[in-house]
């Protein structure tokens, strides 16, 4: 089963250590051009907010039934958000990231 691992990136302005959030990981094919790109995989896990500054780290599995591993890595893409305990966006990522073992999503505070 292939697997990518990476890391998302807290901005300086994250919450207080322990604050409880969920943190949600996306590997996208942006490859089609579709309006919504497809979901391939998804991680997600509660996280206490780091230090500020730190990282969360992240596994992405997933199955490869439409031959994924073949195309260029150019057309997936990671995106990450965190959420309160509310259900509330507080974090999303800056930009889509090109998936590749060892990427780091940055996140930036909504709002």
């Amino acid at each position: 089963m292939p697997h990518l691992e990476g890391q998302v990136l807290w901005p300086s302005d994250a919450p207080p250590s322990g604050a409880e959030l969920v943190l949600t990981v996306e590997l996208r094919d942006v490859g089609r051009q579709d309006a919504a790109a497809p979901l391939v995989a998804q991680y997600a896990a509660p996280v206490r907010a780091p230090v500020h500054g730190d990282a969360s780290a992240f596994r992405l599995d997933w199955a490869d039934p439409a031959g994924l591993l073949g195309r260029p890595t150019s057309e997936l893409a990671l995106q990450a958000r965190v959420l309160d305990g509310r259900g509330t966006l507080r974090y999303i990522s800056t930009e889509h990231v090109a998936a590749a073992q060892g990427a780091c999503v940055k996140l930036q505070r909504v709002g």
